[in-house]
């Protein structure tokens, strides 16, 4: 028995299976592939542009993404009309406050193509770390210091490469070194790591304000960045030393007198308080 589009009148063949009573070119022209919101809004931050996600948190992607993730996200949830295989999102096209989204599925062995036009609505707001620089905010401060007299340049050159980093609210210079306020405690934990993996450091953590008060403590990392060449000086526990390597990790000593090699795990170094005496 031969059936009919309901709407076309066409017969169906194996290349013109129907869906839900109607050809696929009828289909794809009066139902949607996929069930989407007519309208979708979108929180965008007015400082940085990065975009307020369904779970509340702001991310730097485009809006194009932004998009394809929620109507991807649709699908996951069974939003696809019945008999469809394989669908995918093709592209999204952004046209003036409109997302054009072309998907791709597949019935039998017959591909189908459809765009859904979705109006995008944009609202305006301001993401936390836009926030917090605004006002001057900060959780955490990084302290520079040059641990010896020759590092001082290198410090300088730390605290330039810094003041571009995401969410740093203000780099303030003083004679003992430069302080580096931060808005979030976490990128302050990654620039920390990033520098004891880069330089010969030493770091001390503590805290400023009230632990256990209603205000938010501050994270202040003292951060004393050494600059040591083969054949310096140092002092420790009364019997001098000379440097034979300086890394992130771990210091080689050569006993002054007796040539006898050291190497010593950079934290154990620290502990035992060496002294660099005053270059010439």
């Amino acid at each position: 028995m031969r059936t009919f589009c309901a709407r076309c009148g066409r017969s169906e063949s194996p290349g013109r299976p129907l869906i839900q009573g109607l050809c696929p070119d009828c289909f794809t022209t009066t139902r949607r592939l996929v069930q989407l919101p007519e309208r979708i809004e979108v929180v965008r931050c007015r400082v940085c542009g990065s975009l307020r996600s369904r779970r509340g948190r702001f991310s730097k992607t485009s809006l194009s993404s932004y998009i394809r993730d929620l109507v991807e996200e649709h699908m996951s949830r069974g939003r696809v009309a019945e008999g469809i295989n394989r669908l995918a999102v093709n592209k999204v096209e952004i046209r003036e406050g409109v997302a054009l989204v072309t998907f791709s599925g597949s019935i039998g062995e017959v591909t189908l193509n459809q765009t859904i036009r979705v109006e995008v609505l944009t609202k305006s707001s301001m993401c936390p770390e836009c926030f917090k620089q605004k006002t001057r905010r900060y959780e955490a401060v990084i302290q520079l210091r040059p641990g010896n007299r020759r590092a001082t340049t290198l410090v300088s050159k730390i605290a330039d490469e810094l003041s571009a980093y995401p969410n740093v609210v203000e780099v303030e210079e003083s004679r003992s070194g430069v302080d580096i306020h931060i808005a979030e405690r976490s990128t302050a934990v990654r620039i920390v790591r990033e520098l004891e993996s880069n330089y010969v450091a030493k770091v001390t953590p503590t805290w400023e304000g009230s632990k256990y008060g209603h205000r938010k403590p501050r994270a202040v990392f003292s951060i004393r960045v050494y600059s040591i060449s083969r054949g310096d000086p140092v002092i420790i526990q009364g019997s001098r030393y000379e440097i034979a390597e300086a890394t992130p990790r771990s210091v080689v000593l050569i006993e002054s007198g007796t040539s006898r090699v050291l190497n010593i795990a950079l934290n154990d170094f620290w502990r035992q308080n060496p002294v660099f005496p005053e270059e010439s």
